[in-house]
């Protein structure tokens, strides 16, 4: 009795399995929409979910709930949030279907420990080198006041051609976290939440942040 019941488990899961590999791919031939969402532990951080296609575009989003401390030693030593395009198809495929179009929206929960700037990055892999041209948005939270109460804030980039998020031939994306201004400038974040679309066009033209202490 538990050898047969073992192998009807077997089974099922191998039909769920193999169904929702089959819908994804017709989803992607067709044009159609499909949702598929990686197997997920409450207590992991951070989660990521699988690629949806709908609304002629692919929807992927990252959630990280732990909390960072970032100072101004740079963004490359810095704790970073690393999005693995999960379920998305090939650049290659996407840019032959017309889909060329990446916009990013990231939303921070956030609060200063000293006065300072504070600022958002999108490297397309784990370089190790600093890169003056990586997309960036900086922000003074709380104006000229030290807040050191958290509040939401929204980083909106501006849509950017998917050949920006290409590296040795495999898409990536990193975003790393950024402080300035005089003396020390440490911040910190937590509850980020990220939506990453690709798009035949463009969805914004340019960047811009917004929420609670930004002027």
């Amino acid at each position: 009795m538990k050898s047969n019941i073992k192998n009807s488990t077997k089974k099922l899961l191998l039909l769920v399995a193999a169904t929702v590999t089959a819908a994804s791919a017709v989803a992607i031939a067709t044009g159609s929409s499909y949702s598929a969402y990686a197997e997920t532990d409450p207590e992991r951080d951070p989660v990521e979910t699988s690629a949806v296609f709908e609304n002629e575009q692919y929807t992927g989003t990252y959630t990280r709930r732990a909390e960072y401390r970032i100072n101004d030693s740079g963004p490359l030593d810095q704790k970073r949030d690393v999005f693995s395009w999960l379920g998305f198809p090939s650049w290659e495929n996407m840019a032959a279907s017309g889909y060329k179009q990446v916009t990013v929206t990231i939303k921070l929960v956030m609060k200063e420990k000293y006065k300072g700037y504070q600022q958002v990055f999108l490297y397309p892999n784990e370089d190790k080198v600093y890169s003056s041209s990586a997309p960036r948005i900086e922000v003074e939270y709380g104006g000229n006041n030290l807040n050191k109460n958290y509040g939401n804030v929204y980083f909106n980039f501006k849509t950017l051609p998917i050949s920006d998020f290409i590296k040795n031939n495999s898409l990536g994306l990193v975003v790393r976290y950024g402080a300035t201004g005089g003396g020390e400038d440490d911040w910190y974040n937590k509850d980020m939440f990220m939506t990453v679309t690709v798009s035949k066009n463009i969805v914004r033209e340019y960047s811009y942040a917004y929420g609670d202490n930004i002027n």
